[in-house]
């Protein structure tokens, strides 16, 4: 059983099924969490969630924590996108977003074509300086 923290941003309760089905043993990050779970997790698990990124800066720190010790991290939607500026890129709104469900897709490491669906209106450009945290 793999066990992961999870830093809940919004995350939807099909998120929590799917994880359970695929023998995921799930910690719920909460402020009352003692510093010895780090020493039972595998990873870290970011989850969706509604709003701008810029409005979880308080996760900022822990997120940092959990890079700053290499414990590996997983993270979707809003999560990608706090790890995203984390790493020093800045998201910004497309023209037109990604909508539909017959965008290919192409593994490189087997060369495998899929067609996935997408639907989101942002995209992210690498940034020469991070963001003040403490704003």
């Amino acid at each position: 059983m793999i066990k992961i923290l999870l830093i809940n941003l919004g995350c939807k309760i099909s998120i929590f099924k799917l994880l359970i089905k695929n023998n995921y043993f799930i910690y719920e990050f909460n402020k009352n969490n003692n510093i010895s779970i780090i020493l039972k997790i595998n990873g870290v698990f970011i989850s969706n969630g509604p709003g701008n990124p810029l409005n979880y800066k308080k996760k900022f720190y822990l997120i940092l924590f959990f890079m700053f010790i290499k414990i590996p991290i997983l993270s979707i939607c809003l999560g990608y996108q706090i790890i995203s500026i984390l790493n020093k890129y800045n998201f910004y709104k497309l023209k037109n977003g990604h909508h539909g469900v017959n965008h290919p897709i192409i593994n490189k490491n087997n060369k495998k074509l899929i067609i996935k669906s997408q639907n989101h209106n942002f995209n992210m450009k690498k940034k020469k300086t991070l963001i003040a945290i403490n704003d």
